[in-house]
């Protein structure tokens, strides 16, 4: 590929995953905003139950195919077989839209013991039901997206993804003031059909190649299997680990505990925006590990880890000193004992994003088997600690589980790395940045997180939060002129 096209590739990935995951964040927080200021609390958190079953469903089942199908089609569609690229395509497709179908099946036929599970609500039936019968069209949807991915289509990849939420969107915001909590569940099932129907028309229309004329073989699916099936595990136990959380807080608690954990989640996708770092920079990585370029891995590595690292913990003291009013103002009032588990939440997540970048290197180093096992280790203590915490300390209970196992799976991680690459001054840089940040937390939690507004206090809370930032901008600046060098070197070589 030449270079310029190349660097037009990377920029534009760059632009439409960063576009995308703000867009994405957005959409997300008005949706569950609408839920909740229009929906009581039950209904709020029942709701959540039953899409938290439907969800955890695709994580267990896909398995992380997606991922698989989408490196295979790249793979293939570089080397011009199309042949093999479409009965690939097919195959995963009306195998996933087979399997869905009789998952769906067993599913309705469970379906009295789920709603028990879930607990009672005047729609109960209805809703667990109808975000079932999305499975199959979400399975189809899913093997196309990949395909879109493989293509280096980022552009739809994205943008079918927006439109499916945005749909869901608008259609549960005009129909929740007369229909309640139906309206997101009938949302929900029309915007996945009918975002199925547009992916399938626009792979007809912009990559027929993709699909016709139609080709099945089991060869395909043994490949897929047997290509990354240790990264297919890595993949499936991290999506677990986020939806198990809501399914045993329904299992152990109450409604109201469910609804308020999942006011949560959504303020911190905001943070999550920095998972655009793992996909970034793993091109950068595995063209760095096939040439044996060791010590740059590790640079790239450490540059990585301290802008991560100093951005985890400016989101963290923010959260800590602001989290109520932040919950107050996004939701409503009634909902602002979310604030205890958000802070808590927020913890965990900044070792979440830092283990998506040590599980995206050592997969370009070729150990998917290692970081795989680490993985499904992570997800035994998930939901070991939930099955202790949570009867016991409700949702922080939930929230503590959470964040233990995210920092199992980054130690876990960090420590099959170095067997890789030197990172001797990880322990130098987390302190750098802990011990003012741990500091900060102590003061500002004896004496600023319950200042008023506009006060000499509050003021001075301010100025510490401000005195850090300046504080890490002086010890990331080192790392400027690196990120700008191996980002123009990745963009002006070979891909």
């Amino acid at each position: 590929m030449e270079s310029s096209t190349a660097r037009s590739l990377f920029a534009r990935g760059i632009f439409v995953a960063g576009v995308s995951v703000v867009l994405m964040g957005i959409i997300n927080y008005l949706f569950r905003r609408l839920l909740i200021v229009n929906l009581s609390t039950d209904d709020y958190g029942y709701f959540y139950s039953c899409l938290g079953i439907a969800l955890t469903l695709l994580a267990v089942f896909d398995l992380g195919m997606g991922e698989s199908q989408a490196i295979l089609i790249s793979k293939y569609s570089e080397k011009g077989d199309f042949t093999r690229t479409r009965r690939l395509m097919n195959s995963v497709m009306f195998a996933k839209l087979a399997a869905g179908v009789l998952l769906l099946g067993i599913m309705l036929a469970a379906l009295p013991a789920l709603t028990e599970f879930t607990g009672k609500s005047e729609y109960g039936v209805l809703v667990l039901s109808m975000l079932l019968c999305t499975l199959p069209f979400v399975m189809v949807y899913s093997t196309h997206l990949s395909a879109l991915q493989g293509k280096k289509d980022f552009v739809a990849h994205s943008g079918l993804q927006l439109i499916k939420f945005a749909m869901i969107l608008i259609a549960t915001w005009w129909f929740i003031k007369d229909y309640g909590i139906r309206a997101p569940v009938f949302s929900y099932f029309s915007g996945s059909v009918l975002v199925t129907v547009i992916t399938v028309v626009y792979i007809l229309a912009r990559h027929r190649n993709l699909m016709l004329p139609l080709e099945v073989s089991g060869d395909p699916l043994k490949e897929v299997a047997l290509y990354s099936v240790w990264v297919a595990i890595s993949v499936a136990g991290q999506m677990f680990v986020t939806q198990i959380d809501t399914l045993m807080l329904t299992y152990f608690t109450d409604l109201h505990q469910v609804a308020l954990y999942n006011v949560a989640l959504p303020v911190l996708q905001i943070f999550h925006a920095f998972l655009i770092f793992p996909l970034v920079f793993a091109p950068i990585a595995t063209n760095l590990w096939q040439h044996g370029a060791r010590e740059d891995i590790a640079s790239l590595f450490r540059a990585t880890f301290d802008l991560l690292l100093a951005c985890s913990w400016m989101f963290v003291l923010v959260v800590f000193v602001y989290a109520e009013p932040i919950v107050a103002m996004m939701f409503d009032e009634k909902v602002v004992a979310a604030a205890k588990p958000l802070m808590l939440l927020t913890c965990g997540t900044a070792f979440l994003i830092m283990s998506r970048v040590t599980i995206t290197l050592l997969n370009a180093m070729q150990r998917q088997k290692d970081i795989a096992l680490v993985v499904a280790a992570g997800v035994i203590l998930n939901i070991v600690a939930n099955v202790f915490l949570i009867p016991h300390f409700g949702m922080m209970g939930a929230a503590a589980a959470s964040v233990a196992t995210y920092m199992f799976i980054y130690l876990g991680s960090i420590r099959l790395l170095r067997k890789e690459i030197p990172l001797n001054s990880i322990a130098v840089s987390f302190l750098k940045f802990s011990v003012p940040a741990v500091a900060l937390a102590f003061i500002l939690w004896r004496y600023g997180t319950e200042v008023e507004t506009g006060s000499v206090r509050h003021g001075l809370v301010g100025l510490l939060l401000g005195a850090y930032t300046v504080l890490v901008a002086v010890l990331l600046w080192k790392w400027i002129p690196y990120f700008r060098a191996v980002v123009t070197s990745q963009v002006a070589g070979d891909k």
